[in-house]
């Protein structure tokens, strides 16, 4: 498995967090580094040094389903990042309960988003300035080549510029959506998805690494959530960890 420490200024917000977290870790004193690195979270929640470091301590304490969970949370930032990707299938590989890892983005999804939502913003505003200009020239213009020339580019701007509207408002929801979340207790039980809320005497138990999404609130701590089966069920909220 990869196994680096990202410490790039960069990437850090609390450098003493941080830093004390890459030496907790460096001196194989992964519950101290874990810590370190969920204070450096607190100041910074879009810290994806702090959340792959994490992910590398909940794996060093074989707490494979957390370590999954924030190597998914790094995804959640960095969408195309390969490091977090073979660490997640490398832990599902360590968890060896008949898991495997199914991204939520296909690769061009990830490579799209990888570049964020306010800069696809960005784009299709100077895109819809471009298409306006050109056809500004369109029907200033007068000999028919040059015409056609702006036409084309014109209707090439305007379609460009659909296509980075579209990519914006998917890559903003992505970012947005925290009804993911990850099983990373080692089996949890759940409850069948009905009216009341009852024991039941041969529940499902959902095992370490499942990502499920949160359908609907329920009574108390409970949550409806679906498996990426398409099964529903009722499970305590304590119980999943929210990509």
């Amino acid at each position: 498995m990869v196994c680096f420490l990202i410490t790039l200024s960069s990437f850090t917000g609390n450098v003493d967090n941080h830093g004390n977290g890459v030496k907790a870790f460096k001196a194989k004193k992964y519950g101290e580094a874990i810590v370190s690195f969920e204070k450096d979270l607190i100041d910074n929640p879009n810290n994806v040094a702090a959340y792959f470091n994490l992910g590398l301590s909940y794996n060093a304490l074989k707490e494979y389903g957390k370590a999954i969970w924030a190597f998914e949370k790094v995804l959640k930032i960095t969408p195309n990042n390969p490091e977090a990707i073979d660490n997640i299938e490398q832990n599902y590989l360590e968890l060896d309960n008949g898991q495997q890892w199914r991204s939520q983005l296909s690769h061009f999804e990830r490579t799209l988003y990888a570049l964020k939502s306010v800069n696809w913003a960005y784009l299709s505003l100077f895109l819809s300035f471009t298409s306006a200009l050109f056809f500004f020239l369109f029907l200033k213009i007068n000999a028919l080549s040059r015409k056609r020339v702006f036409l084309v580019s014109a209707v090439s701007s305007l379609s460009i510029m659909l296509f980075a509207i579209y990519i914006a408002a998917s890559s903003y929801d992505y970012e947005n959506n925290h009804d993911f979340a990850m099983v990373t207790k080692a089996t949890i039980p759940t409850l069948s998805d009905n009216d009341a809320i009852t024991a039941d005497k041969n529940p499902v138990v959902l095992k370490a690494g499942s990502r499920v999404k949160k359908i609907a609130n329920y009574k108390g701590s409970m949550i409806k959530i679906e498996t990426l089966s398409g099964k529903t069920y009722l499970v305590n909220k304590k119980d999943v960890d929210f990509i």
